[in-house]
């Protein structure tokens, strides 16, 4: 019992960040035998591909060596953001091989590229060759995408 409690309160220190009340599980090296998977609710991309949130994702997914990454309120409608700016473009800047996969919400056009909600799905580098299939919700409001 006492052993349990140790680990348990050493992932609790492990987890939280110095003089913050913030919690999160630092990642180690990646293991070359498993695929990491992560996801986040992101509270928007920015629109342009430049910008620190964008430099920002960029790292983390890198950094911490990613095989997917899933995104939700990413808050764009994608058609109105320029072609050079989309999200596809950006890994396909960041990385040697990614697949991205968007569903936002279809059946209202905005006048603007902000709308509230959608998610995206990151296939990066070796794990993009694996790619048998994908979709989305076929609503069109963009509630969900998966990748095979």
């Amino acid at each position: 019992k006492n052993s349990h409690n140790n680990r348990s309160q050493e992932k609790l220190n492990t987890m939280k960040t110095e003089n913050t009340k913030h919690y999160r599980q630092y990642l180690g090296p990646k293991d070359t035998k498993c695929c990491r998977f992560g996801f986040q609710s992101v509270n928007s991309f920015p629109a342009f591909n430049s910008g620190v949130k964008n430099s920002a994702t960029h790292l983390f997914l890198k950094n911490n060596e990613f095989d997917a990454f899933g995104a939700a309120e990413i808050n764009r409608h994608w058609h109105k953001v320029p072609i050079e700016h989309r999200l596809n473009n950006r890994a396909s800047q960041w990385f040697q091989s990614a697949h991205t996969n968007i569903a936002f919400n279809r059946t209202e056009t905005p006048d603007t590229d902000w709308q509230i909600g959608g998610v995206c799905l990151w296939t990066i580098e070796q794990m993009t060759h694996r790619i048998s299939g994908t979709g989305s919700d076929p609503s069109g409001i963009g509630r969900w995408a998966w990748t095979r």
